[in-house]
């Protein structure tokens, strides 16, 4: 990881809460729960988009820190919350999709579904859906960290 990434993730750290990421969690947990009926896959700019993720961030971190470089922010946000829901389990990764460029210039897009975990117990998107937000508290009950 090169200090430009570094420094990213140090200014991230800065203004992203533990608390935060929770929120984020359960925001896309909610949303997958919601749409995997429809669709098999998510890719994470979906999420991000769809669970007004972006709009969070946004409110975090203000555009002077992010210009130039609008999307490694949101990039690095994502890697933190989808690895999080991956370590619960609750979400698996489908694929990677590589676009942009060459591949040191590129991005690599993730595309996610719910977990077997998700899929076999119905009543934990049930109860994801019925709460206005979940606390940390209750994210972790309903679906702890391995």
């Amino acid at each position: 990881m090169g200090n430009d990434e570094e420094s990213q993730e140090d200014m991230l750290n800065k203004y992203i809460t533990d608390t935060d990421v929770c929120n984020l969690e359960w925001r896309i947990l909610n949303y997958i729960c919601k749409m995997s009926e429809k669709y098999a896959s998510f890719p994470e700019t979906e999420l991000l988009e769809k669970t007004d993720a972006k709009g969070y961030i946004d409110k975090k971190l203000q555009q002077d820190y992010v210009l130039g470089r609008p999307d490694s922010y949101y990039k690095l946000l994502m890697n933190r919350v989808m690895n999080s829901l991956i370590h619960r389990p609750a979400v698996e990764i489908v694929r990677h999709h590589g676009y942009g460029g060459l591949s040191d210039e590129g991005i690599d897009l993730v595309y996610y579904k719910e977990s077997q975990k998700l899929d076999e117990d119905k009543e934990i998107c049930k109860q994801i859906g019925s709460h206005g937000m979940m606390t940390c508290v209750e994210l972790d009950r309903l679906v702890p960290k391995i």
